[in-house]
C-alpha cells in the first residue's frame, strides 16, 4: 500500500494487487488528508467505498488519530459506503475518545446517514451533516 504523511493529500491504492484492480480502485475513492492548523485535521473521503476500502480507511483514521489532532472525517463527497467501511471510521471514533482525542464525522449526505443509521451509530454524526440531501 502507499503510504503519505497524514497532512498530506493522497490517493490509496493497494500495489499487491493486479493491475485492472489498482485502477478500478484508484478510480473509486479518494482518501485526503489536509492540516487545516496546527492541531487539526480533516480526513476527506470522496467516491464509492467498498469493501476493499475498509482496511485503508481504518488505517488512515488510525494515523490521524495518532497524530494528536483533532480530527473531522468530511463525508460530503462520498457517493457509496460499504458498512465495513462505516464500521470502520465507528471504530476510529471510538478509538479518539480511548486517546483522549476528538473526531468528528461531518458532512454525511444521504449515502452515509442511512448507513450510520442502519448500524445504530447516527448520534455520530454532527449537525452540519446533509442528512437529507
Amino acid at each position: 500500500m502507499t503510504t503519505a504523511m497524514p497532512d498530506s493529500s493522497f490517493s490509496w491504492t493497494d500495489t499487491h494487487a493486479p493491475p485492472s484492480v489498482v485502477a478500478d480502485a484508484a478510480d473509486r475513492y479518494d482518501i485526503d488528508v489536509e492540516a487545516v492548523s496546527a492541531d487539526r485535521r480533516v480526513v476527506r473521503l470522496a467516491g464509492e467505498f467498498e469493501m476493499e476500502s475498509r482496511t485503508d480507511v481504518a488505517a488512515v483514521l488510525d494515523r490521524a488519530i495518532r497524530t494528536g489532532s483533532k480530527v473531522d472525517v468530511d463525508l460530503s463527497a462520498v457517493t457509496f459506503l460499504y458498512s465495513g467501511a462505516a464500521r470502520s471510521i465507528i471504530d476510529a471514533v471510538d478509538a479518539s475518545e480511548a486517546f483522549g482525542q476528538q473526531m468528528q464525522v461531518v458532512g454525511a449526505n444521504r449515502v452515509a446517514c442511512r448507513i450510520f443509521g442502519a448500524l445504530g451509530a447516527e448520534h455520530l454524526l454532527r449537525e452540519n451533516s446533509d442528512r437529507h440531501a
